[in-house]
């Protein structure tokens, strides 16, 4: 070959270039970018270039998606997903929504919506729903935790209302529920905790499955239980109208309260009298076996008929129950109001049982120790009441007197 190219060097030259041009790629013809085949975000690849222009030396490079990410500001940090589905909406100044069926705002006032998660929907102004499902539905309502299931999402749908966690519920006005399953129903309630739950308006509900169904009421603890304006702090506590303190892993151990204005702390303990203040750290075998209470009693009296002095002034004596015997000590002070300087104090004591239902003295009452004393007439009293099986307290003042009394009562109860 090389002595044939030397002897006809012409015809080699052509001959090269015939093969040249037979062994060369095909020129494709000048397309415009409007024309290439289209490439979704979700089928780009880490390895993938972009064409880019570098103004310091005017020239053409190459940059990878990732490292054209972090040129613009960070790594990069929105994921999409494969299969996009639904695309979100947003409706209203500034509203934001982020993920497959979002709802960000449904009128033109719900300004300043955001909601981020699939199927998330904030409507309302200022709201804010972040999770799947998660619903803040109202002005100024806030829901984060998402779940697969709409029912067990975060959802806030009254004004200022808040829920935060999977599954929980805010719906009563600036009502906040937080943790999983918290239900916050009643207005400006809060029910933090697992399972915990806030039905009363003003009600604070804290701790594993503790519930404040009342109005004002506040439950503290694993299952503590509150109605009406009580207070339950412990396991299992129970409380309406009343507080009760010192919880215990057995229900029927825990403090309880069961009459109005009544506290019971401490372990093995039940407050049932109207304004008893019960204590006890523990029991022979079942609650209130062994507690001491204390009673303030009061009333008034305008003649010399005997009165007995109730917990809340018209009702609620000291009660011994069936098979328990009660020692008490009881101070009393009087003082009239339609008159100067009179008044007086006295002080008792006493052994009352209750056998099988028939209440009585044991003994006789202490003689009655006169503290001091402006009227002589004025005297005071016990006495078992075996109708109602408890211990009557009785004044006696003067015709023309208008003469308030108070009693303190301190009580040590034994039964079985």
């Amino acid at each position: 070959m090389s002595i044939w190219l030397k002897k006809f060097p012409i015809c080699g030259a052509i001959f090269l270039a015939s093969l040249l041009f037979a062994a060369a790629p095909a020129l494709s013809a000048p397309q415009k970018v409007s024309d290439l085949t289209a490439l979704t975000g979700a089928n780009t690849a880490t390895a993938d270039v972009l064409l880019i222009v570098d103004t310091d030396v005017t020239t053409s490079k190459k940059i990878t998606r990732d490292e054209l990410a972090i040129g613009l500001g960070g790594p990069m940090a929105i994921v999409v997903e494969s299969t996009p589905g639904t695309a979100p909406t947003a409706t209203g100044t500034d509203a934001i929504g982020m993920g497959d069926t979002a709802v960000a705002g449904d009128a033109a006032g719900d300004n300043g919506v955001l909601a981020i998660g699939a199927n998330a929907t904030a409507t309302g102004g200022d709201s804010i729903a972040i999770g799947e499902n998660a619903d803040a539905t109202a002005d100024n309502a806030i829901a984060i935790g998402g779940n697969s299931t709409d029912a067990t999402s975060a959802d806030a749908t009254s004004a200022g209302a808040i829920a935060l966690g999977s599954n929980t519920l805010a719906d009563n006005g600036n009502a906040v529920a937080i943790g999983n399953g918290a239900d916050a129903g009643g207005s400006d309630s809060v029910a933090v905790g697992f399972s915990t739950n806030a039905a009363g308006g003003g009600s604070v509900a804290l701790g594993n499955s503790s519930s404040a169904a009342g109005t004002a009421a506040i439950s503290i603890g694993i299952s503590a239980g509150t109605g009406d304006s009580g207070i339950a702090i412990g396991q299992n506590t129970d409380a309406t109208n009343c507080i009760a303190i010192g919880g215990n892993s057995t229900d029927a151990d825990s403090a309880n309260c069961t009459a109005a204005d009544a506290v019971a702390i401490g372990q093995n303990i039940t407050a049932d009298d109207i304004g008893e203040f019960a204590f006890a750290s523990g029991d022979f075998v079942s609650p209130s076996d062994a507690h001491t209470s204390i009673f303030v009693l009061r009333n008034n009296t305008t003649d010399a008929t005997q009165t007995e002095l109730f917990a809340d002034g018209s009702s609620g004596d000291i009660s011994v129950p069936s098979d328990c015997t009660v020692t008490f000590h009881v101070f009393i002070v009087a003082r009239q109001t339609d008159a100067d300087d009179v008044s007086a104090g006295y002080s008792f004591f006493g052994v009352m049982d209750n056998n099988a239902g028939t209440t009585a003295l044991v003994g006789s009452l202490s003689a009655i120790t006169t503290i001091g004393e402006d009227v002589a007439g004025w005297d005071v009293t016990a006495t078992a009441d075996d109708t109602n099986d408890g211990i009557n307290v009785l004044v006696t003042g003067a015709v023309g007197d208008a003469v308030r009394w108070v009693a303190r009562a301190e009580i040590v109860e034994v039964c079985g």
